[in-house]
């Protein structure tokens, strides 16, 4: 699961900074950066990255931090020279400012405030599962799943990212002449703008009149079940190592 965490986020980075949205991006760079180790062929593409986005996004303490790993000999010699410079002005010229707080929103087992993309419950240490749309953790005030990877998801950002799908045609070339006369049945029936678009995890078609909200009871038996599984993983990790 944490390898997929990972790896979803880094997937999501390019749809976000198409759409100019430099700060999401810059918080699951930050995400994967943390666990470069994770990465050991693509870590300076991966770094390199991070650095100018978190410079971008007005993170400057975190690009300067990621810079200077850059610039250490192991990395330095591979580092793409359209960039080299670019990091270069910004590993000598740091900012001592401290690094912008994150938006926060209620953590879905403690209600407590905690920074978007944690993934940990504060006060359970349990783990919070994440939205395959934004990669920040779930709130169960606004939780569904996905209808194709059955994963979960923000129920407002899912609304909003289809919109956006919609609006690029990212999903025309997934339509045939059935599923168009669905669609245009259901928009003329429907008193929503009926939007589509690829889901994000299994590159399927979704409209949006599939998205429905699930309940209080149904967010917690999920997050139940979730850390159940994370158990399991762990359990037989440590099987695994001393086998």
């Amino acid at each position: 699961r944490r390898s997929f965490i990972l790896l979803h986020s880094y997937i999501l980075v390019k749809k976000m900074v198409k759409r100019g949205d430099h700060m999401s991006a810059s918080r699951m760079l930050l995400r994967v950066a943390k666990s470069i180790s994770k990465f050991p062929s693509h870590m300076v593409p991966i770094l390199t990255s991070t650095v100018i986005t978190c410079q971008r996004a007005g993170l400057k303490p975190s690009a300067f931090e990621y810079g200077s790993m850059l610039m250490r000999p192991e990395f330095r010699q591979q580092m793409d020279p359209k960039f080299k410079r670019k990091i270069e002005q910004i590993v000598r010229r740091p900012n001592r400012g401290e690094e912008m707080a994150e938006d926060m929103t209620k953590c879905p087992i403690s209600g407590i405030p905690i920074p978007m993309t944690q993934l940990e419950c504060p006060t359970t240490k349990d783990a919070l599962p994440m939205c395959v749309i934004t990669g920040r953790h779930m709130v169960i005030e606004d939780w569904c799943l996905c209808p194709a990877s059955r994963m979960p998801a923000l129920y407002t950002e899912y609304v909003t990212y289809l919109q956006k799908e919609y609006e690029e045609g990212t999903a025309n070339e997934k339509i045939d002449a059935a599923t168009e006369a669905s669609i245009k049945q259901q928009q003329q029936s429907s008193t929503e703008p009926l939007v589509y678009g690829l889901d994000p995890v299994c590159g399927k078609l979704v409209l949006s009149s599939q998205l429905a909200k699930v309940s209080t009871e149904e967010a917690l038996a999920y997050i139940k079940q979730y850390n159940m599984a994370e158990s399991d993983e762990k359990k037989d990790e440590k099987g695994g190592k001393k086998s």
